[in-house]
Order: C-alpha cells, then sequence, then structure tokens
C-alpha cells in the first residue's frame, strides 16, 4: 500500500516539476513578471539518426572499426570487399576500395532491409519503387546491358530495383509500383 502512495507522491512531484520548469515565463499571483530568471531546461541531444553510417567516401579504411574485410561471390565473380556493420554490429551492406585511392573507402552499399543511407530521405532497402517515386518525385530509372539490373538514380544515390531491365532506357510506368529496392549505392565522387 505504501508503494502505491510513493509512486502516486512521484508522479506528482515529477509532473509539478517539469511543469514548473518549461522554460516559458511565469507570473507571480499579482500578475507581474517574476524578477527571477526563468529556468529552461534543454531538451536530451536527439540520437543519431540512423543513417549516420560512420563511414564516407575517401575514408581511411584501416582505420575504421566497422569494417570488415571479406569476399563478395556473385554471378560476375568473386570481390574483395569490406563488410560495413552498424553500431550494433549487424552487417547493413559493405564498402569497395576506392580504385584511385587505394586504402580508402569507395563506393558504399547498403544490402540489409530496413537500413537506409543519408540523403535517401528516410527511404529504406526493402520498401517500393512507389515508395521511392513519392520521396523523389524527378528520380529515373536505367537498366544494365549486361547484368539486367534496374537501378533508380539521383545525383549522389542509386536504389537498385528488384525488377530485370536488359534495356539501358526504361519506361518508369512499365515498373511495378510494389518493386522492391534491394541495396543502396552511396557513390564515391569521381
Amino acid at each position: 500500500m505504501q508503494r502505491k502512495y510513493f509512486l502516486m507522491f512521484l508522479s506528482v512531484t515529477m509532473t509539478l516539476l517539469l511543469t514548473a520548469c518549461s522554460g516559458e515565463e511565469t507570473t507571480t499571483s499579482s500578475g507581474s513578471e517574476t524578477d527571477e530568471a526563468a529556468v529552461v531546461v534543454e531538451p536530451p541531444a536527439p540520437k543519431p539518426e540512423a543513417t549516420d553510417l560512420g563511414i564516407k567516401a575517401g575514408d581511411v579504411i584501416a582505420d575504421n572499426e566497422r569494417l570488415q574485410a571479406g569476399e563478395l561471390r556473385s554471378g560476375e565473380g568473386e570481390f574483395d570487399v569490406f563488410y560495413l556493420k552498424n553500431e550494433a554490429g549487424q552487417r547493413i551492406g559493405y564498402v569497395i576500395e576506392d580504385f584511385d585511392a587505394p586504402g580508402k573507402v569507395g563506393d558504399i552499399f547498403i544490402t540489409n532491409a530496413g537500413s537506409t543511407a543519408p540523403g535517401a530521405k528516410g527511404i529504406k532497402v526493402g520498401q517500393s519503387w512507389a515508395d521511392l517515386q513519392a520521396a523523389f518525385p524527378d528520380i529515373e530509372a536505367y537498366g544494365s546491358e549486361v547484368e539486367s539490373r534496374t537501378y533508380a538514380i539521383t545525383d549522389e544515390l542509386s536504389f537498385r530495383l528488384s525488377v530485370m531491365n536488359n534495356q539501358y532506357e526504361v519506361e518508369e510506368s512499365t515498373i511495378p509500383a510494389d518493386t522492391k529496392i534491394t541495396e543502396i549505392l552511396i557513390k564515391a565522387p569521381r
């Protein structure tokens, strides 16, 4: 029973404290402003966005703890990559070494469903073509004649889509709205 009263007292006390420290000017019972400076409680600093990958093109690969050397195997062959992990240690993609600056980060590929990238306007791997078009109304899609891949491209990002196109010119209206984003590529400056 005492615990119930204690919790109620604590709740009322916290409410009064938060109300008293709201940062708004207060008045006395006579209606005049107080002479004391109002106490302003700053909200806690926001947590970094999920888009903070902790890495960018041009960074030294050896200096980044989130990178782990590995090999990517695909239908096109085997490639040396550095797997990228988020703060929780989960693999969210990979980077390739910059061809023009050995030892430095080149392109960054985000491949884990639910992950996003800086500049992606909240769009994540696994979302749809319709979502991507809503976020980037002027985005254009292109196919690759060799790999039959489809990419939707902005100035800094490329979004790989789960639909195949072996023609470079793609009519966006032919891409089904529910086509999924399978990868976000952060292009290194060239």
